[in-house]
């Protein structure tokens, strides 16, 4: 997503809902926290698709209602979100359970150390336009 996309949707604020569609938001991700683990969790794509067309499309068309925006809007938003994460998933590799469960530790490692290649630009003895001779 762009900067520039970002800057320009429209978030709630949260603080400013009245007690009526802030309780309605709080039960449907309660709803949305049960179901994912009632169908095993968000971890595979069968449950994730099975969330998506219940619990997930209901908070879509409340926050939509809350933003004024038309239904339509809200499912268009949410068609587009699918192919993203379905393109997404097709990049992905195997989720491994301990990473799913937060208990993989993460090591920081460092590309190996190689002498160093001459680009093509510095055997040829090239100059860029911006660089000074």
């Amino acid at each position: 997503m762009n900067v520039e996309n970002a800057e320009e949707m429209p978030i709630i604020d949260i603080y400013s809902l009245d007690e009526g569609n802030l309780k309605e938001l709080a039960r449907l991700f309660d709803e949305l926290d049960f179901e994912a683990r009632r169908v095993g969790g968000a971890d595979k794509r069968d449950n994730i698709e099975r969330l998506w067309d219940s619990v997930i499309a209901e908070i879509d068309y409340k926050v939509a209602e809350i933003l004024c925006l038309p239904k339509s809007l809200a499912d268009a938003a949410r068609m587009l979100a699918r192919i993203m994460m379905q393109r997404r998933l097709q990049r992905a590799g195997e989720a491994r359970p301990q990473a799913i469960r937060g208990e993989e530790e993460y090591r920081i490692s460092r590309p190996p150390k190689t002498k160093h290649i001459k680009t093509v630009r510095e055997e040829s003895k090239q100059t860029r336009l911006d660089e000074s001779t």
